[in-house]
């Protein structure tokens, strides 16, 4: 024994081993774990060479039905013991093509007898299975001399065809989306320039010839020519083509776009008079004006600014700027806003509202889901009821929650996401971690039994052996998968928890409500305020300040 020590979690092991006796521990190091009473674990270290003679020297009841329990995990089908065990005394080799043909692989079984196959024995094993071109010989090579075993090696290579590029047509400016309709030109008043004069809008890539290629087992992958096109077929209204033909340039200052038939033309802004089921849907690069209210089963996508003057009611909007709805959001539980800026609006009811800036909402939020990065303030009432409100940030409001309706949700500085993602991965982790060491265990013991035993018994050992000494290795690298993606999210969540100093600001009162701020909750029933709830990192709780309040 090198050691023995205890330690919180079995993550906290295998960082121990790691740190202390490389990366590879596994291959001179066995340890031992133990469970205890209060959750921790002893874990003991060996070398596997000092391993105690009394513990290893046979294989005990509790061993074999550990062996079957993991065997049990193993499908069936992948290890049927029909396979008489004369078969296994010349190594085996098993070759795999890709789907597409494009690589091969070799995987060596070592004989019980004869160990490794020869170069000659390999590239027969490929000519048989169809393998002519492309073929490694140096990978061959040093796969034998390396003594891979029980893994695939690539030894053939295909070559992909090198397709044809056909010429295209290379868009300069940010957004090109089509429009479902074009309207009139009256329709447009000069807001924003998105292009100069004669500024190069898209211009002209060239074809280009491809070349042929092939598969390992000598299939010729043919490669089409390319296509042309024609800088004329795409000049819309207000554009024109360059003095060297190859490219298409602005006549006037504005906003460039495609129109449904795929041509280039430059408008300014676009503007609807009246309600949006007058016009449907919209698919604009640009600002968006609707004077009216856009209600119904719609989608605004705006690539600027959005105002609406009426009322919102069940429409899906994407909006790459920000969004100013003057009458209020009534969502129906149909729809859903989404914001790439900040959001202002009257009031949002019973709607889907996501924002990566803040929000600002001049009357109340009820019975929504309303999420911003930012900031989110409710002016006027200023009440906040039902549904779920999150902000990056902070919240500011006069009332939360209501003793007559559903708990009101509300919280800032929040990633669930990320938290919930780390819990799963560490109980796959410990499970995995645990089964491993079971694992090296057994391998341990059959090792060193094996080496006493008759030429004749010793073979079974070696098949059991070959089938362990493969699940160590999927085992293993699964945990470090595994670790790899803890380690990541732990780094995100911690500075994110440091950096929280966010706070939920309450003008008059807060009752029946969930606060949370970052990973921390807090359940309001009494009515609390006015005041402000924030993270306190040194109590490690969220705290009111203000009027004393009953939580529970």
């Amino acid at each position: 024994m090198l050691e023995r020590l205890v330690f919180d979690s079995i993550e906290q092991v295998y960082e121990y081993l790691e740190r202390n006796y490389g990366k590879n521990w596994y291959l001179d190091y066995f340890v031992q774990t133990k469970k205890l009473k209060d959750g921790k674990y002893e874990a003991t270290v060996y070398r596997t060479s000092d391993l105690p003679s009394s513990e290893y020297s046979e294989i005990s009841q509790r061993d074999l039905q550990e062996l079957e329990k993991l065997l049990s995990d193993i499908p069936e089908k992948e290890y049927e013991e029909k396979i008489e065990l004369e078969e296994y005394k010349e190594p085996l080799i098993i070759v795999n093509l890709s789907e597409d043909e494009m690589l091969a692989s070799i995987t060596i079984v070592p004989g019980v007898e004869k160990e490794l196959p020869s170069k000659e024995d390999i590239l027969k094993a490929l000519r048989e299975n169809n393998v002519v071109m492309g073929i490694d010989e140096n990978a061959i090579e040093k796969a034998l001399k390396e003594k891979k075993v029980f893994v695939p090696v690539v030894v053939a290579k295909g070559e992909k065809a090198k397709p044809s590029v056909d010429a295209k047509l290379d868009i300069k400016f940010k957004e090109h989306s089509k429009i479902k309709s074009r309207p009139e030109c009256e329709e447009f008043e000069k807001i924003i320039k998105c292009c100069d004069e004669k500024e190069i809008l898209a211009e002209k890539i060239p074809p280009v010839e491809g070349k042929d290629g092939y598969t390992v087992t000598g299939k010729i992958i043919k490669t089409e020519k390319p296509k042309d096109i024609n800088l004329y077929d795409y000049l819309g209204e207000n554009v024109e083509i360059s003095e060297d033909k190859n490219k298409i340039i602005s006549k006037i200052p504005g906003e460039p776009y495609i129109d449904r038939f795929g041509r280039i033309s430059v408008r300014r802004i676009l503007i609807i008079e009246g309600d949006l089921k007058d016009y449907g849907n919209i698919d604009f690069p640009g600002p968006v004006v609707i004077k009216g209210n856009a209600e119904g089963n719609y989608e605004i996508i705006s690539g600027g600014d959005l105002l609406i003057k009426g009322v919102v009611g069940g429409v899906a909007i994407k909006c790459e700027g920000n969004i100013f709805i003057e009458k209020g959001i009534f969502g129906k539980a149909k729809g859903g806003i989404e914001c790439k800026k900040n959001l202002r609006t009257l009031y949002i009811n019973n709607s889907l509202v996501k924002s990566e800036g803040n929000i600002i909402v001049e009357d109340y939020i009820m019975d929504s889901v309303v999420i911003a990065k930012g900031t989110i303030i409710v002016n006027g009432r200023g009440t906040i009821i039902g549904g779920k409100v999150y902000a990056g940030e902070n919240i500011s409001c006069n009332l939360i929650g209501s003793s007559f309706g559903a708990v009101t949700h509300i919280g800032c500085g929040i990633d669930y996401e990320k938290t919930s993602q780390l819990l799963e991965l560490e109980e796959e982790f410990e499970g995995k971690f645990l089964k491993l060491t079971s694992v090296i265990k057994l391998i341990l013991k059959f090792e060193r039994i094996s080496k006493q035993l008759p030429e004749n018994d010793r073979k079974k050992y070696l098949i059991t052996l070959r089938k362990l000494n493969d699940m160590k290795d999927t085992l293993q690298k699964s945990i470090n998968r595994l670790k790899e993606k803890m380690d990541i999210l732990k780094r995100d969540i911690m500075l994110r928890n440091l950096k929280i100093r966010n706070r939920i600001l309450v003008y008059k009162n807060c009752r029946e409500a969930v606060i949370q701020i970052g990973n921390k909750t807090l359940k309001v029933t009494n009515d609390t305020g006015p005041g402000f709830f924030e993270l306190d990192h040194v109590k490690g709780k969220i705290v009111f300040h203000g009027k004393a309040f009953i939580a529970s």
